[in-house]
């Protein structure tokens, strides 16, 4: 039978303590939206240390791979996402009293991970350490208005021009979008049109379409030129998590902000960055 360790049984005990005192009575506000999750999250923060929980083992790592994030590898000290059974315990204390801020957290923190584990130095400190110790509100965007979550269908598209990425396209249903300061966003890099220009003919091209769309996250920060924002969408629960839309409109970001290797085959660069 799984047993949580001491210290996660510490932990599940302060926690609970915390949000029976500090969230349940705004619950009712969260959920009326009178009252902002990522203000609910900054108190969390502070209560936790979770700065001083998190920045060490990200700083030693980012150290490690200072140039870029293609090494594609996982946090390995540092905070709850190396930790499951830590992780555990905030999600389902906090899930207790509020499943819409769980929302929230889970999903801004899905956000940093992966910038933390793919991003360089730069991306580590400015944005993954903020948005991981709820400094800063994270979005994960992979759901798009025709394709759904269908990664190889979706039509938000990144082209690399020099030292630049530039991203069109639109996501729907995106929890915290319409208050996130960095942004997730999952794209394809579609090299069939290369390949047509170079003479490659359509029988070669018909069975590889697929394998040729390649799949990243790209990181973009509230402000970029090009990306809007919509209001929250009104749903029918998990009122306390904001949901929305993204927009974008040839928003450049710095070649660092693609998190990957775009020479990767296509399938293995997808699963692993959608892992």
């Amino acid at each position: 039978m799984f047993e949580f360790s001491e210290t996660e049984q510490a932990l599940t005990t302060v926690l609970r303590q915390f949000c029976d005192r500090e969230v349940e009575p705004l619950v009712p506000g969260l959920e009326s939206g009178t009252v902002s999750p990522f203000d609910v999250m900054r108190k969390l923060s502070d209560a936790f240390q979770l700065e001083e929980m998190i920045a060490p083992g990200l700083r030693n790592k980012a150290a490690d791979h200072p140039s870029s994030g293609q090494a594609g590898g996982q946090m390995e000290e540092g905070g709850l996402s190396a930790n499951p059974g830590l992780a555990a315990v905030f999600a389902k204390e906090i899930a207790r009293v509020s499943p819409g801020l769980c929302l929230c957290l889970t999903a801004s923190m899905g956000c940093g991970s992966t910038i933390a584990a793919k991003g360089d130095a730069d991306l580590v400190e400015r944005l993954a350490i903020p948005v991981l110790a709820l400094r800063k509100v994270g979005c994960w965007a992979l759901t798009e208005p025709g394709s759904g979550s269908d990664a190889f269908a979706m039509r938000t598209t990144a082209r690399i021009e020099g030292d630049e990425v530039i991203v069109s396209g639109s996501k729907t249903f995106i929890s915290n979008a319409p208050a996130a300061d960095v942004f997730l966003i999952y794209t394809r890099i579609d090299d069939t049109a290369g390949d047509k220009q170079a003479g490659v003919g359509a029988r070669s091209t018909a069975g590889s379409g697929r394998e040729k769309q390649r799949i990243f996250p790209i990181v973009i920060e509230r402000g970029a030129r090009g990306l809007s924002t919509g209001p929250p969408i009104e749903k029918m629960g998990m009122h306390a998590s904001p949901t929305g839309d993204i927009f974008l409109d040839e928003v450049h970001v710095p070649r660092n902000h693609l998190l990957g290797d775009p020479e990767r085959p296509a399938r293995a660069a997808a699963e692993e960055t959608l892992a």
